[in-house]
C-alpha cells in the first residue's frame, strides 16, 4: 500500500513538473515572440513602423532585408530610423503617408532604400553623416518641408532612378560627396527642385537628370516641353518624364484632331491660338490634368473631354466655334476664368453624364 501511495506521489511531481516546464515554455516563447515575420536567409517582413524598426535592428534573423508587407499611413510619428550597417528597405511598392519624417538614416554604412512610395510626410527622406547610402526606384511627392534632404559629411551615395515631385523642396544636399545621381525626375516643387548648399560638392556620375530649377546643379532634361505643330504637341504629350507641354506659337489646322491628351500632362497654349477648321482642338480622355491660357477659333469642338477626373480649364477663350467645351462622365473638374463669344447655336458648354 504504502509503495502504491509512493509511486502515485512520484507520478503526481512528475506531471507538476511537466506543466510547469510546459507553462515556463511557453511564457518564454511569448516573451521571445517577434512581432514580424521572419522569412529566412536573413530577410524578415514588417507592416508597421514600430516592427519594421525592430527587424532593422536585428541582426540574427533579419541581417540582410526588412521588406515592407502593406502602406502605413496616419500614425503622427517619425516612421523608420536606422544608425546600423549594411541593410536593405524594400517597400515592394508600398507606401509610408501622413507622418513627420518617413525615413531617417543616421551614422550608417551600406543602407539601401528602395521601391516605395513616400507621400503628404512633413519630410520624405533625410540622412546624415551616412556612407554608401543608396536611394532607388522611390517616389517622393507632397512633402510639407523637403522630398529627400542629404548632409552631414555623407560620401559615395547613389540617388537613382527617383521620382521626386510636388514638395516644398525636392532634392537637398549638403556635404556630400563622390555622389552618383542618375535617371531622376525631380520636378514641380514649390521653392525649388534640387539645391546644392555647397559648391565644392562632387559627384561620379551626374546623368539623365530631369528638373527646371536648381542652385549650384544643372540637370540634363526639363520638366517640360515646347512645341509648334499639332504632331509636334502630341509627341511631347507622350515623352516620359515630363509635367508641361507649352505652345510656343499659333496653330492654324484642319486636322480632324489637333491635340490629344492621353497623357497626365498640363498643356498651356501661353496664350496662342488654334484655328482653322478643325474638328477637335484639344481632345482630353485622362484625369489630373490642366489646359490654360489658349485661344479656340473656329474650331466645330474647341475641347471634347471625356472619362476623365480632375480636369481644370483655365483662362481660355471660345469664340466662332460650333461647340466649346464637350464634357462627358466627367468629374471632380472645374471651368475657371473662360470667356465663350459667338458659338454657333449658342453651344459654349455642354455637359453629358
Amino acid at each position: 500500500m504504502d509503495n502504491v501511495l509512493s509511486k502515485k506521489k512520484t507520478w503526481k511531481r512528475l506531471y507538476i513538473f511537466i506543466i510547469t516546464m510546459a507553462i515556463i515554455s511557453f511564457l518564454l516563447f511569448i516573451g521571445n515572440a517577434k512581432a514580424y515575420n521572419i522569412e529566412g536567409n536573413g530577410i524578415c517582413n514588417c507592416n508597421d513602423c514600430g516592427d519594421c524598426n525592430d527587424a532593422l535592428y536585428d541582426n540574427d534573423d533579419c541581417y540582410n532585408e526588412v521588406k515592407l508587407t502593406q502602406s502605413i499611413s496616419y500614425q503622427n510619428i517619425d516612421c523608420i530610423y536606422f544608425d546600423h550597417d549594411n541593410k536593405i528597405f524594400n517597400g515592394q511598392g508600398h507606401s509610408i503617408s501622413n507622418l513627420g519624417t518617413a525615413i531617417t538614416i543616421s551614422n550608417s554604412f551600406n543602407f539601401t532604400i528602395k521601391n516605395i512610395s513616400l507621400n503628404n510626410n512633413i519630410n520624405g527622406i533625410y540622412a546624415s553623416d551616412t556612407q554608401r547610402l543608396y536611394i532607388s526606384n522611390v517616389y517622393v511627392y507632397n512633402s510639407i518641408s523637403t522630398g529627400i534632404d542629404v548632409d552631414g559629411d555623407t560620401w559615395n551615395i547613389n540617388i537613382s532612378n527617383n521620382i521626386i515631385a510636388y514638395n516644398r523642396f525636392g532634392l537637398v544636399l549638403e556635404e556630400t560627396y563622390e555622389t552618383i545621381m542618375t535617371d531622376n525626375i525631380i520636378c514641380k516643387n514649390i521653392d525649388r527642385d534640387i539645391t546644392l548648399d555647397e559648391e565644392d560638392i562632387t559627384f561620379t556620375i551626374k546623368e539623365n537628370n530631369r528638373c527646371d530649377t536648381a542652385i549650384n546643379f544643372e540637370c540634363d532634361l526639363f520638366c517640360h516641353a515646347n512645341c509648334s505643330t499639332c504632331d509636334n504637341c502630341n509627341e511631347k504629350i507622350q515623352e516620359e518624364g515630363l509635367y508641361d507641354v507649352f505652345l510656343n506659337n499659333d496653330i492654324i489646322t484642319s486636322n480632324p484632331t489637333c491635340i490629344i491628351i492621353n497623357k497626365t500632362k498640363n498643356f498651356d497654349c501661353r496664350n496662342n491660338e488654334i484655328s482653322g477648321n478643325v474638328g477637335t482642338a484639344i481632345t482630353i480622355n485622362v484625369s489630373d490634368i490642366t489646359v490654360s491660357n489658349c485661344d479656340f477659333v473656329s474650331a466645330n469642338k474647341a475641347i471634347n473631354a471625356f472619362n476623365a477626373n480632375n480636369v481644370l480649364l483655365k483662362n481660355l477663350n471660345f469664340s466662332d466655334n460650333l461647340w466649346g467645351v464637350i464634357f462627358r462622365d466627367i468629374n471632380n473638374s472645374k471651368i475657371e476664368e473662360c470667356n465663350f463669344l459667338c458659338n454657333n447655336d449658342d453651344i459654349g458648354i455642354n455637359l453629358h453624364e
